[in-house]
Formats: structure tokens, sequence, C-alpha cells
């Protein structure tokens, strides 16, 4: 990756107005109710996004459904339209989707299983004949085997049961909850952008140093890393939308290193790798009528609004947070105002993602 750090331009563009109507079949809403005892959280690992109950998603979309049961609950029951996809969480969106998700108090002397639903690969645990389910449990005592299976082009380092390695298909003994995971070789996510949008500049960065638009060579990023997408307007605009594969992203203070400026705070969007199709990156600016959110530079550090202490392994978290693990699957939501312990979470690398957050955590 070239390490020059691109500077912004500023130029004349012609001002280019249009009203985009969505084809209603080429849109699906996907919904569901909140329910008792957990949580369900819709993922697009294509755009690092997630998706709220009465979105549009595109047809022929695929989303990742996972679930976090309350603390004590399993997972009973999980629907797309009324059928089972307890075992297959990856949905495709052909028509209005509608998510329905049971849980139940865990019995006496039995452990929940929790594992990977994403995209990278497959994970699959069976007691005995039977196959279990993410969220599932099992009776204590039991041995299960567990074996992680990669997608094509992907590879999957050794698996391990709640932070310890184990050979991929080996049996574990269950004696309390268990988290299988595993981690995923660098993986190149393909990047494309276009330095010079409408009314002004957008340019994608890794750790202070540019993906320079039109180098090929330079166009990527490995699974699980945290671009940051800066957006300058032209002079009298904002930024309006900054879009991965067309779905907005959360605008937000983005730092700038320069090492003849120092450093500056530009609006933009940081965007995490977690899927393997090519990452579009795009943005929209408009007049500036003083609505926000500012005019491109501005001298106001940005302000954590998560804490994670590595000490006493709590994270806490000043707005709505969904915390991943490096297969992209969601392993805990976190509340405003909450600080929860990650005790009960397998030692690895975590990304931690919210509305105006994004950052990496090491357990």
């Amino acid at each position: 990756m070239n390490k020059t750090l691109l500077s912004f331009l500023t130029a004349v563009v012609l001002v280019f107005c249009c009203t985009l109507t969505a084809n209603a079949d080429n849109e699906h809403k996907v919904t569901w109710d909140a329910p008792t005892n957990g949580s369900i959280v819709i993922s697009d690992p294509a755009t690092s996004s997630t998706v709220s109950s009465g979105d549009e998603v595109a047809k022929h979309k695929v989303l990742y459904v996972n679930v976090v049961p309350a603390a004590g609950y399993y997972l009973t029951s999980l629907t797309a339209n009324g059928e089972d996809i307890m075992m297959d969480r990856g949905i495709k969106i052909l028509g209005d989707t509608q998510l329905a998700a049971t849980f139940e108090a865990i019995p006496s002397n039995h452990s929940l299983v929790r594992y990977p639903s994403s995209p990278l690969g497959d994970v699959e645990v069976y007691n005995g004949t039977e196959r279990v389910y993410s969220e599932g449990i099992v009776a204590n005592g039991s041995s299960v085997t567990v074996t992680a299976k990669p997608n094509p082009g992907v590879t999957l380092k050794t698996p391990s049961v709640n932070g310890s390695a184990i050979e991929n298909g080996a049996s574990v003994t269950v004696n309390g909850d268990i988290v299988v995971s595993y981690g995923v070789e660098n993986m190149q996510i393909p990047i494309s952008y276009q330095y010079d949008q409408v009314n002004g500049q957008i340019i994608c960065m890794v750790d202070g140093s540019a993906i320079q638009a039109g180098v090929e060579d330079d166009l990527f990023i490995y699974t699980t890393t945290i671009m940051e997408v800066v957006a300058d307007p032209a002079e009298g605009y904002i930024v309006e939308k900054i879009l991965v594969n067309g779905v907005e992203q959360p605008i937000e203070l983005v730092e700038v290193y320069n090492p003849i400026q120092g450093t500056a705070y530009y609006y933009g969007s940081h965007v995490i790798a977690m899927g393997d199709e090519t990452l579009n990156i795009t943005a929209t600016f408009k007049v500036d009528d003083g609505s926000g959110p500012g005019v491109g530079l501005v001298a106001t550090p940005v302000v954590a609004k998560v804490v994670y202490d590595g000490a006493a392994r709590t994270l806490a978290a000043d707005e709505d947070v969904m915390l991943y693990n490096t297969a992209g699957q969601v392993v805990m939501s976190v509340v405003a105002g909450e600080t929860v312990s990650l005790d009960g979470l397998a030692d690895g690398i975590y990304v931690v993602k919210g509305a105006t957050t994004a950052m990496k955590i090491v357990k």
C-alpha cells in the first residue's frame, strides 16, 4: 500500500441533481418484533452494516441472522416467514421477510453452545448424531465434536473452544457454557471508489495511509480492518451521505494526520470489512443550508463513546453498540449507558461498532 497521504483538491464541479425512486420489485422489507429474553441482530457482511426492523433491502441480498439470548436463556425457535432457520442463518431476500425468535430459561445441568454464523465459514457441533444449533443447549457431561468448515476462498485458523485451541473435528466434554470460535487468515477485500465525486472528494484510508483510487494493487483491505472514508466538500457544500454498496453509513469525525499540516478532523465514516464482496464507496454532497453535519474540516477531536478496560475485561458504552468476532458474528449487544463484562467471551480480537463508533479491541 502506498504510504503517501493524498491531499484534497478544490474543484469546480457541475451541480447534478436527480431523484431516484426505488423499484418496489427490487426492495423488500425485513421486519421482526423484539423477542422476550433475547434479541435479533441482522447483519449485512458485505457492507459491515446492520439492518433495523422495517428497513428495505435489495432483492437477492444475503443477510445473516444472529441472536443474542439474555443471560440464563437459550434459543428455542428462529424462523423467517415461518420457515425454520435454526441451522442456516444466511437468508436470501426474495420478498418481504418476517423474522421471529423465542427464548426459554436454560434447564438445570445444561449449558449453552455458541458458535459463529457468517459468510466466512460454517461451524458444525454434534452431540452424537444430533447437530446442535448456535445458542442451543446440551446436557452437562456430553461429548460434542466441533468442526469448522471454511467457505471457498477463505482459510481458517485453528478453531478454539473458550479460548483454547483444538484440533478441527475434535471432541470436547461440556461442563459449562462453551463458545466456539475460529480465526481467519488475512483475506483481501477489494475496494472500489473514485476520488472525485460530484461537489466534493473522498479518500479511503487505513491507519493514516491512503488507499489510492485507480491503483489496482492498492485497492484492497483485509478482513476485520477498519477503513476510514474521509469526505471533503467543495466550497459552499456539505457532506450529505457516504454509502458502501449503496448502504448509507453513519457520518462522524475522522482523524487525519499529515506530516506537514499536522492532525485535522474531517467528516467521514468508519467501515469494517467483514465480507468478501467488493466494497464500492461513494458519497453525495449538498449545498450548505446550515443543516450540518458541517463543512468538512473541523477542529473538534472525536470524543470516545466506548471504553474498554483490559484489566477488568469490561466494556462501557455511551451509545448502543454491537460486538463482532473475527468471523463477523455478533456475539454481544451493549445498550447505551451499560458496562458489561466480557468474561464469557473467548480471548481474541473483537470489533465494536455503533452509530458513531468503530473500534477494535483485544481481550
